[in-house]
C-alpha cells in the first residue's frame, strides 16, 4: 500500500502550486504507476515547523508505519518539506521507514539514501529508532487520550454520528433514523440477517460507501490479504449485531478509558429490551427462552475462560460453560450451577443486604483515596517541572549554538537525549492523569452506590436489578470443584480487591474465603436460615481452618 502524505500551511511558495488537490493527484499518479492501493494522510493549515504532536495526519502516518499490522510498503510526499522541516522530525520519520524497509518517493523520484547526511544517519538509526520511533508510537496514543479528555473525537465514528465544527461528537440525522429503525425491527422479532437483507434490498448505503479507495483486510483462515472497493461494501449481519450491542447509542462513549460526551440516539428502555431479547435467544424457534438470566453478561468459566451462561435442560435451569456448545473444541469439564442459587447469592449478598456499600467504603478508607489523590497530583506536578527544566535546557543549548559557542554536531546527541526524556515524561504524565481520574471516580462511585441501594425494594424489576449488578460488578468467575463451587467476583471500582467465595454443592452453605483458601467464614444472611445440622457443620469447618 502507498501512503500519500499531503500538507499545506497558510501560505504558498511564490510561483509554486502546493494545493492539497495537486499533492493528492501526484500521489495517485504514483500509486497507479506502481500498481498500489493508497491511503491519504492530509494536514491542512499545518506548518512543517510545528512539533509532531501538533500534526494529526502526520501522527496517524507514524502510528500506521509502526503498527504490527502495517501494510504500507511505500510513502509519497510532494517534496521533503511536506514531511519535515527540522532535523528532529527528519530523523524520527526516516528512522521509522528505514527500519521497516519502506520506500520513500518525492515528485523528483525515489529517495536517495546514499547522500552524506544519510551516511551519518545509518550510524545512529539503531539508537534513535528506540528513542524516537517507538516512543513516538506511545506518545501518539498519549496525545489522542488528551484530546479525548477534552471531548474531541478521532477515527471513524460509530454509525449514526458525525463531528461538529469543534470536533465533538454530534448526531447524523439520516443515519440516526436508520439506527432507530434497526432497534425497532429487532424488537419486532427480526434477526440480524433479515435486517441485513432488507437494508441491502433497499440499497441503503453503508458508512464505507461515503469514502473512496479500498479496504484491505486479512480473511479468516487465509494467509493473504484481501482488498475490496469501499463503494462496494454492503450491510452484513455483523454490522447489525454491533449496532444493537453498542452502548454509545445510550450516550455512553469511552476512548482509551476516558468517558466522552455523546448525544443519545436510543433510550435505555429500548436498548435493554433489545439486549434481553437477543441474549435470551427469543429468535430461536422451539426453545423456551422467556426466562431472563441476571448474570449472563458477567459470568466466566474459571477453568477455560469462556462465557458461563444460563440454559434450561428439562425442568432445570443452570449456568454452564459454553465450551460444551463447540463440537471441535475440547470441553473444559466445568460443572453446572443452579441459576436461582447463583443469582440469589449475588443479589442478596451484595445489593439487598447493602453489603457492597460497606465493602466499597472500607476499600476507599483503607486505600487512603484522599491521600492517594494528593500523592498523584504532586507526582504530576513533579513531572511537569522536570519537563519544563528539560525544555529550558534545550532552548539554552540551541541559543548557544546559534551564538557560535557550540557546533551543531556537538549538541546533536544532547538534543536527542533531552527529547527522549521529555517524551518519556509525557508518557508517565498520561498514565498519572489516568490513575488520578480513576481515583476521583471511585469517590463518585460510593455516592452513586448509596443512592442506588437506597431505592432497592423486594419487588424491584428485573431490568433495574440487572443494570445495578452490571454497573458495580465487572466479572463473576465460577469453578465447580469436588468439594465446593468456587466463586471469584471482580468489581468495577478502581483497585478494589476481588472477593473469593466457596459454596456447597447443595447450595445451602456459602463461605467468604481469602485468595489462598484460608479464613473461611459462613455468610450471615445465608447461615441464618440453616438447619441445626448445617450450622454445626459450619462451625466444624471454621474450627478445622483455624487449627
Amino acid at each position: 500500500m502507498l501512503a500519500i502524505y499531503c500538507r499545506i500551511s497558510q501560505k504558498k511558495d511564490d510561483g509554486k502550486d502546493r494545493s492539497i488537490d495537486y499533492q493528492k493527484n501526484e500521489g495517485v499518479k504514483l500509486a497507479n504507476s506502481l500498481n498500489l492501493e493508497y491511503k491519504l494522510y492530509i494536514d491542512e493549515g499545518v506548518s512543517g515547523t510545528w512539533e509532531i504532536t501538533k500534526r494529526p495526519a502526520f501522527f496517524e502516518l507514524l502510528k500506521d508505519l509502526t503498527d504490527k499490522k502495517n501494510v504500507i510498503t511505500t510513502v509519497f510526499a510532494l517534496d521533503a518539506s511536506r514531511l519535515y522541516r527540522s532535523d528532529q522530525t527528519r530523523l524520527t520519520f526516516l528512522a521509522s521507514i528505514k527500519k521497516r524497509n519502506i520506500n520513500l518517493y518525492f515528485n523528483t523520484g525515489i529517495f536517495d539514501w546514499s547522500d552524506p547526511y544519510m551516511d551519518f544517519m545509518g550510524k545512529v538509526l539503531s539508537a534513535t529508532d528506540v528513542l524516537h520511533v517507538d516512543i513516538t508510537r506511545l506518545k501518539v496514543r498519549g496525545v489522542l487520550i488528551e484530546r479525548a479528555k477534552k471531548g474531541k473525537v478521532q477515527g471513524i465514528l460509530p454509525y449514526g454520528y458525525c463531528r461538529d465544527e469543534n470536533e465533538m461528537m454530534d448526531i447524523e440525522p439520516v443515519e440516526a433514523e436508520l439506527v432507530k429503525r434497526i432497534f425497532k425491527l429487532s424488537l419486532q422479532g427480526w434477526g440480524y440477517r433479515k435486517i441485513t437483507d432488507q437494508f441491502n434490498d433497499e440499497d441503503i448505503p453503508t458508512r464505507y460507501n461515503q469514502y473512496g479507495g479500498t479496504l484491505t483486510y486479512r480473511k479468516k483462515g487465509s494467509n493473504g490479504l484481501k482488498s475490496v472497493d469501499k463503494k462496494d461494501i454492503r450491510w452484513n449481519h455483523t454490522n447489525i449485531r454491533n449496532i444493537l450491542r453498542n452502548r454509545v447509542y445510550l450516550g455512553e462513549r469511552f476512548w482509551g478509558g476516558v468517558k466522552q460526551p455523546c448525544p443519545a440516539i436510543i433510550d435505555i428502555e429500548t436498548f435493554n429490551k433489545v439486549k434481553y431479547r437477543v441474549n435470551s435467544g427469543l429468535k430461536k424457534s422451539g426453545k423456551d427462552s422467556s426466562y431472563k438470566y441476571l448474570l449472563n453478561n458477567l459470568c466466566k468459566c474459571g477453568l477455560c475462560g469462556k462465557r458461563f451462561t444460563g440454559r434450561k435442560s428439562g425442568n432445570y435451569r443452570h449456568y454452564r460453560c459454553t465450551s460444551i456448545l463447540f463440537q471441535k473444541v475440547d470441553k473444559c469439564g466445568n460443572g453446572y450451577m443452579d441459576v436461582v442459587a447463583l443469582e440469589s447469592f449475588i443479589w442478596e449478598r451484595f445489593f439487598y443486604s447493602h453489603e457492597l456499600y460497606k465493602l466499597v467504603e472500607t476499600h476507599l478508607k483503607n486505600n487512603g483515596t484522599r491521600d492517594k489523590v494528593k500523592e498523584i497530583k504532586e507526582h504530576i506536578q513533579s513531572i511537569e517541572r522536570a519537563n519544563n527544566a528539560l525544555r529550558s535546557e534545550r532552548t539554552k543549548a540551541i541559543q548557544l549554538t546559534l551564538k557560535g559557542v557550540f557546533a551543531e554536531s556537538d549538541i546533536k546527541s544532547e538534543l536527542i537525549r533531552i527529547d527522549a526524556s521529555v517524551n518519556d515524561n509525557d508518557i508517565k504524565l498520561d498514565r498519572a492523569n489516568e490513575q488520578l481520574l480513576n481515583y476521583l471516580n471511585s469517590s463518585d462511585n460510593l455516592n452513586d452506590l448509596k443512592k442506588d441501594l437506597s431505592n432497592i425494594k423486594k419487588d424491584i424489576g428485573f431490568d433495574i436489578r440487572q443494570q445495578l449488578v452490571e454497573k458495580y460488578i465487572k466479572e463473576i468467575e465460577v469453578i465447580k470443584t469436588p468439594a465446593f463451587f468456587e466463586i471469584v467476583i471482580t468489581f468495577n471500582i478502581a483497585d478494589m480487591r476481588k472477593e473469593y467465595y466457596k459454596m456447597e454443592h447443595d447450595y445451602t452453605l456459602a463461605f467468604i474465603t481469602g485468595e489462598l483458601g484460608k479464613n473461611l467464614h459462613p455468610i450471615k444472611w445465608l447461615s441464618a436460615n440453616l438447619k441445626p445440622a448445617k450450622l454445626e457443620k459450619a462451625k466444624m469447618l471454621q474450627e478445622t481452618i483455624k487449627d
